[in-house]
């Protein structure tokens, strides 16, 4: 090879070495370049405090980051909490909200992580929920969850959750342990409020409903009540749950400032669900209750806020409450067989849940009339309703004045009211009820007769074995209820059928029993198609069957009548018993028949 292609290979060579220091040269110069870049950019962040693998972890994380004070503030967060600033930017999804939330959350010590975990949909709303959340988070998703699965809502869910929760900060209930059903009566209060409008109650009145539930679960248990029918169409008795826990929020109140401590004595509770259960539906709920009549009357609509209607709820109690034993009423006559005022006994007399709250609910139904003794016409609409409380309290005075051994005149001389009674079974039983009333007392119509029916008929009654004289031997309350319906059966001031209507019924309630009319579909000329019933004791129910078996028949609450007497219908020419509940507005009949014998 020559001299000159040598020098050609070396002059090549060398170049090649040149550019392969220049390009090394200017590679090193880049990366210095590049070192003081990312430095001059690091540079911000690490004077805020992150240390150069902080810095460079950030970097790497948000590369788009321009080192200006949003940013580097953020960085500080995220230096302080990865996953919570990671997880804030990804949510509120802008540096200026998420830092805000940051700092609102760190500066006060709350759980801001797992907030935005359990509630990504209410971010926005931290300044509301996110106090209450770091103090007792089981407590907010418990309410929370309650409003989104809560079917009877149709206002907007989360709005009605944050509505809610800041009624339990005002009333600094977030750090309380609370029970699931005060929860569920403070948010029904919420959906009172919000939903329909009725009037926010003062914070006594809701912390006094709070502890209520708080002692115990059967205060604000507004569940559905089942009548069953034998036809297999039972009837469910539903609830304005939210309505129904604002009137107990307010009768509780009411007691309170009476002068009773009702806080003190949860005994009570159970029975007074069940009034407001049945004063709720006797107002708002029936198609033909006090609202119907008043509305008819006056053209008015009445609501559970109005003065008058919280006045007439809170008689009853007055009226009622004054034979309980817990207001100095134990010596008065009463059905001691049904304690409503004490629900441990109450549980022992009817243990059927579900027929214990049916007899509360024939207690402390309000009539929507009732018939004035003293003016001679029918009262109706909310003056009806009180009429049947004073009026029905007044015969219960003048009647327990007579009992056991009083008489009442008649125009061949004083008898006992008891007198009235069997002659109410008399003429039923010369009117086409001969086999029933034979059935009732075994006594046929043949057996008596002139000069007066009626002693002849109690002559025998006393020589014989039949329902009658079962119950009033083996229950001492029966003859109470004899003796208060003998009375008013006789009662001059009384027509007959206001009798049976109006003031059998009401003054039967006022001495204690549950009652309701039993219906039978064999209604001969001078006969009527309904008589009263009055509910029994379980154990008296129970002897009842052993006694008689399916002869008789027994109607919701285990209540019991002249018309239960399945065998003696039957033969007299009965082919259904029922009882016509009252009905529901948006029910399609004027009564809810529970059949309890229904012939094919």
């Amino acid at each position: 090879m020559s001299d000159r292609w040598i020098l050609k290979y070396k002059i090549l060579a060398l170049s090649l070495i040149l550019g392969l220091l220049i390009s090394l040269g200017a590679y090193f110069y880049k990366q210095h370049l590049d070192r003081i870049h990312e430095e001059e950019i690091k540079k911000p962040y690490k004077e805020a405090g992150l240390s150069d693998e902080q810095a460079e972890e950030f970097l790497a994380k948000y590369p788009g980051q321009n080192g200006n004070y949003t940013w580097v503030s953020f960085a500080k967060s995220w230096a302080n909490d990865k996953t919570l600033a990671d997880e804030s930017l990804k949510i509120f999804g802008n540096l200026k909200e998420s830092l805000e939330y940051l700092y609102f959350a760190n500066s006060n010590g709350y759980d801001g992580l797992n907030y935005l975990k359990d509630f990504p949909q209410l971010a926005k709303n931290y300044k509301e929920v996110l106090p209450a959340y770091s103090v007792n988070s089981t407590l907010v998703k418990t309410v929370y969850d309650q409003f989104q699965r809560d079917s009877r809502i149709s206002f907007d869910r989360n709005e009605l959750f944050l509505k809610g929760l800041k009624e339990y900060q005002d009333l600094n209930l977030i750090n309380k342990n609370l029970m699931i059903q005060t929860i569920h009566a403070l948010n029904n209060l919420t959906l009172a409020y919000y939903q329909q409008g009725l009037p926010k109650l003062d914070k006594n009145t809701v912390w006094l409903l709070t502890n209520a539930t708080q002692i115990s679960k059967d205060i604000a248990d507004f569940s559905p009540i089942i009548f069953y029918s034998v036809d297999g169409n039972n009837y469910v008795l539903e609830s304005d749950v939210a309505r129904n826990t604002w009137i107990l929020a307010e009768h509780l109140k009411r007691i309170e400032e009476s002068g009773f401590n009702i806080i003190e004595h949860p005994e009570m509770f159970e029975g007074l669900n069940g009034k407001v259960i049945a004063n709720a539906y006797s107002l708002f709920d029936a198609k033909y209750g006090v609202s119907y009549a008043e509305n008819f009357k006056s053209g008015r609509i009445i609501k559970p806020s109005d003065r008058d209607v919280l006045d007439l709820m809170m008689l009853q109690w007055s009226l009622y409450s004054n034979k309980a034993p817990q207001l100095n009423g134990s010596e008065k006559l009463y059905n001691r067989d049904f304690p409503w005022y004490d629900s441990a006994q109450l549980k022992q007399l009817y243990p059927d849940k579900n027929t214990r709250r049916q007899a509360l609910f024939f207690l402390f139904y309000i009539p929507n009339t009732t018939f004035d003794t003293e003016k001679k016409e029918r009262a109706v609409g909310l003056e009806g309703a009180r009429l049947s409380l004073t009026q029905s309290e007044k015969e219960y005075e003048a009647i327990s004045n007579l009992y056991p051994n009083g008489s009442v005149q008649h125009l061949f001389g004083l008898r006992s009211p008891r007198y009235d009674y069997y002659g109410w079974l008399v003429d039923r039983q010369h009117h086409g009820l001969d086999n029933t009333v034979h059935q009732f007392t075994g006594v046929r119509k043949g057996e008596y007769g002139e000069p007066n029916y009626t002693d002849n008929f109690i002559e025998l009654v006393n020589q014989r074995n039949g329902i009658d004289q079962h119950l009033t031997k083996n229950w001492k309350y029966f003859d109470i209820a004899k003796f208060a319906a003998g009375y008013e059966r006789w009662n001059p001031k009384v027509p007959e059928i206001e009798g049976i209507n109006d003031l059998i019924p009401q003054t039967l309630k006022a001495f204690g029993f549950p009652v309701y009319w039993i219906t039978q579909d064999h209604s001969p000329p001078g006969a009527i198609g309904y008589e009263w019933a009055i509910s029994l004791p379980q154990y008296v129910e129970d002897n009842m069957r052993k006694e008689f078996g399916d002869k008789i028949v027994f109607g919701p609450a285990n209540l019991f009548g002249l018309y239960a007497c399945k065998e003696g219908l039957i033969k007299d020419g009965a082919t259904e018993i029922l009882v016509a509940l009252y009905a529901p507005k948006n029910y399609p009949y004027e009564a809810v028949r529970i059949y309890l014998m229904k012939k094919p």
